[in-house]
């Protein structure tokens, strides 16, 4: 397993977990992982949707909560596995499982170019061009 973000650079004592803190490419961190426990965050979850990797999202405290309703929808939708509380061990089993369940589902969200596509269309709407 490898737990990769701000603060979690010391893997000493975590067994089979390694601790890569920062990671600068995600995306390929998580290609072709058989399941993904993350934040909530759009950049995580755009690259696990990119690379249909199974997710489950635990939300960062955030001030305005978008990452709680981020979490939400994206279960509400079926697209993940939101984690909202402290789990059991046999309650993150299900909840793996669940994820792999739904990966097709989050795998469909990620559109190549979309994010140029949503680029234009708001420039459109402003008047504004890309050069």
């Amino acid at each position: 397993m490898f737990l990769a973000g701000k603060g979690f650079a010391d893997s000493s004592d975590l067994g089979n977990v390694v601790a890569l803190g920062w990671v600068e490419d995600i995306d390929g961190l998580l290609a072709g992982r058989p399941v993904v426990i993350a934040s909530a965050g759009n950049n995580t979850v755009a690259a696990a949707a990119r690379f249909g990797c199974p997710l489950v999202v635990v939300p960062q405290p955030r001030p305005f909560d978008e990452q709680v309703e981020h979490a939400r929808r994206l279960d509400a939708s079926g697209a993940a596995v939101a984690v909202l509380a402290d789990l059991s061990t046999g309650s993150w089993s299900s909840a793996l499982g669940a994820a792999r369940d739904r990966a097709h589902r989050l795998a469909v969200l990620f559109e190549p170019g979309g994010a140029a596509r949503a680029a234009d269309m708001i420039g459109r709407e402003f008047g504004v061009t890309r050069p």
